[in-house]
């Protein structure tokens, strides 16, 4: 067996030779602005990688790659010698670790974030310095501002495809890869107390996960309407009914948000999700609940018993003691348009909600809310403080939102459009309607406006709309919209109300925040939602 090997890239060791024939050069082909150093065996043979250190100081935070590693290279700023990038090359992948905080000097709490491309192609010299810049200047990577074509070549480490069919074998722990990105999950099996159910956990060594697929036991997909959470996990459960010896049949999957970096402040709202059979259907039902009130042994035999009964999960059929414990968090949120003193932040209300800034579009800065969640529906939308936009103004209570983003001039201070869009049609032809609320371009009072189009059309009719505003004082103008072909496509929207309750969606609540624009796209495809 290999011996396994511990390396310290610290700047004490930043040239000549290290225990182990390990030798560490200082690469020149790199742009001036940053230092670079890589190391590997004198030999130029593979080895196995145990722990890094910094000095005498073990980086905790960093799982070095199962597989064996051909070379190690640091990235740091030339002025300040701050580290901003650990590149391991191994065998099957190439894996990237971003500074999640360069203000802090490193100790055994830093923390890192993981990457790693599907192939053994390392990142290319303009792609890397992209990533560079970004922890350089924002002191962290935030992945979602990434393009969505370099986020086809650098995939979060933790992105697993989950397989159903893989079970624990004669009580023992099973195991697996999961396909590309190649993280090893352990299953186990955890028998319950009660005997009413079977709890089977697929644990990974990565500290966050995000779900990029679930295959059921016969390996075909199992899907939501709206997408999987884009929020960071910590532990994914399946539940079967106790008598359920093969594993054929799962009902519930419940993941775990993980909500902190380890001595670190709160970034994500704890809660669980519940992702339950909806009778034989591909696609299963999902809701987000909160960890205060969901007590496992209390709400699952309940749950189990619902979803075996009614062959899908019946929440207004639960218990009222039941059911106010699995109230879905994501459902009538107030937003709050006056946040964006952060480049990424949160905000509670009925649930921690999160906001990040986004591109610049047309000249305007943006701001998105709640994009964490698969969906969400809205009651109200704040626009300052004194104006605040409630339901009986938003469209109605029907359609959940997919994505919701304000527009701003002068560097976030005025909002002058909002926009919602809500889930999507499967064909790109298809017709869908958006909600725009804006100042009306004569009395400066907050309308709603009803765009009709469809999603191959519906981005160059954003960028269109947003054309049109700056024409036009930040407002709409009615008279004028023929002039980027939105006349008859966007015309004015009168609300109206239906009840409110458990199962009722807030399509619009959001649209109204500040008197922007809101769109709301009945049916919008999912890449609309990951298009920022």
């Amino acid at each position: 067996m290999d011996e396994e090997i511990n390396l310290d890239i610290g700047p004490s060791r930043f040239n000549g030779n290290h225990h182990n024939d390990i030798k560490g050069v200082k690469r020149r082909d790199y742009p001036s602005e940053y230092i670079c150093y890589e190391y590997e065996k004198a030999t130029g043979v593979l080895f196995q990688l145990d722990q890094l250190y910094y000095g005498t100081q073990e980086l905790d935070y960093i799982i070095p790659p199962t597989e064996k590693v051909s070379k190690i290279i640091t990235y740091f700023t030339s002025t300040s010698n701050s580290l901003l990038v650990i590149q391991i090359k191994a065998e099957y992948r190439c894996y990237y670790y971003t500074n999640h905080n360069t203000d802090v000097e490193m100790n055994p709490d830093s923390i890192f974030d993981d990457f790693v491309t599907i192939n053994q192609n390392e990142l290319a010299t303009e792609d890397l310095t992209t990533i560079l810049k970004k922890v350089e200047e924002e002191k962290s990577l935030d992945y979602e501002s990434l393009s969505n074509e370099m986020k086809t070549k650098l995939l979060r480490r933790g992105e697993i495809v989950f397989d159903l069919k893989q079970q624990p074998k004669g009580g023992k722990r099973g195991r697996y890869k999961s396909k590309l990105t190649g993280v090893e999950i352990w299953v186990e099996n955890s028998e319950i107390k009660s005997g009413e159910y079977t709890k089977v956990r697929h644990r990974q060594l990565c500290h966050q996960f995000w779900i990029k697929g679930i295959k059921n036991p016969k390996g075909d997909d199992i899907t939501l309407e709206a997408g999987f959470p884009n929020e960071p996990l910590e532990e994914f459960s399946v539940y079967y009914d106790s008598q359920d010896k093969s594993y054929a049949n799962p009902l519930l999957i419940v993941l775990t948000v993980w909500a902190k970096y380890p001595g670190g402040s709160q970034e994500y709202g704890p809660g669980k999700y519940l992702l339950s059979k909806n009778r034989n259907c591909a696609t299963w039902h999902i809701r987000r609940v909160s960890s205060a009130l969901f007590n496992e042994e209390i709400c699952i035999p309940k749950i189990i018993d619902n979803i075996e009964l009614h062959n899908r999960l019946e929440v207004s059929k639960l218990k009222s003691s039941i059911h106010d414990k699995v109230k879905d968090v994501t459902r009538e949120l107030s937003l709050d348009a006056t946040q964006t003193s952060l480049q990424r932040g949160t905000y509670s209300n009925r649930s921690i909600i999160h906001y990040r800034k986004g591109p610049l579009v047309e000249g305007y800065n943006t701001v998105l809310h709640a994009d964490t969640f698969p969906s969400f529906t809205v009651r109200s939308v704040k626009v300052n403080g004194a104006t605040t936009i409630d339901y009986t103004r938003l469209p109605p209570f029907s359609v959940p939102f997919v994505k919701f983003c304000v527009y701003y001039t002068n560097s976030y201070k005025i909002p002058v459009l909002i926009e919602f869009i809500c889930l999507n049609p499967v064909k790109s032809d298809a017709r869908l309607c958006a909600y725009y609320y804006s100042r009306d371009y004569h009395d400066g009072v907050w309308v709603g406006y009803l765009l009709t189009t469809t999603a191959d059309e519906s981005e160059k009719d954003l960028i269109n709309l947003l054309k049109h505003i700056k024409e036009n004082r930040n407002r709409i103008n009615h008279n004028t919209l023929g002039t980027h072909g939105l006349h008859r496509k966007l015309t004015r929207y009168e609300p109206y109300t239906e009840d409110i309750g458990e199962t009722a969606v807030l399509v619009g609540g959001i649209v109204g925040i500040i008197g922007a624009v809101a769109i709301t796209a009945w049916k919008l495809w999912p890449m609309v939602k990951k298009a920022f």
